[in-house]
């Protein structure tokens, strides 16, 4: 859980790993951002939003010997789920909650293991959000989305 060096590129990696492994894992789990080709259910790790990590180094004293160092930053993830129907009429609900069930089961195994496998002190997610839209061209609506924006705050220990 000590290194000298920043947790950032394991975490995202754990992140990843995490995302593609719950029981209703998004057809796709992207490392950055998505593809333009992306299917209708989909995440997002440290991706969509600048920047996709953000964050804060806490020194503990300067000097010799070198001071205890701690990270704290904020990984952001979204999820999005799309449904196309020609009837709408309810859509909305089964995306939403179709997104947040995803969301749900990555929170438990972040909070199953909230050192991300002893990579980190640890991580929890925060900051949730919510973004509902019609999906389609201008004219017509051809379904309805619902994306989580959300952050994983982490804090390390760094030597």
């Amino acid at each position: 859980m000590s290194s000298p060096n920043s947790s950032i590129p394991a975490v995202v990696d754990a992140l990843v790993a995490l995302m593609t492994g719950i029981a209703d894992a998004p057809a796709a789990v992207y490392d950055g951002a998505e593809n333009t080709n992306e299917p209708d259910v989909y995440a997002i790790i440290g991706g969509t939003i600048d920047p996709v990590v953000d964050g804060d180094m806490e020194w503990g004293s300067i000097g010799r010997p070198p001071a205890v160092t701690y990270e704290e930053y904020e990984v952001h993830v979204e999820i999005s789920y799309l449904q196309h129907s020609e009837d709408l009429e309810g859509v909305q609900k089964i995306v939403r909650d179709g997104a947040f069930l995803i969301f749900n089961e990555f929170k438990a195994a972040i909070q199953a293991d909230p050192t991300l496998g002893q990579i980190c002190m640890w991580a929890l997610p925060g900051k949730l959000g919510l973004i509902q839209t019609a999906a389609g061209d201008a004219e017509i609506a051809t379904g309805r989305r619902a994306d989580i924006p959300f952050v994983v705050r982490v804090r390390n220990r760094m030597q």
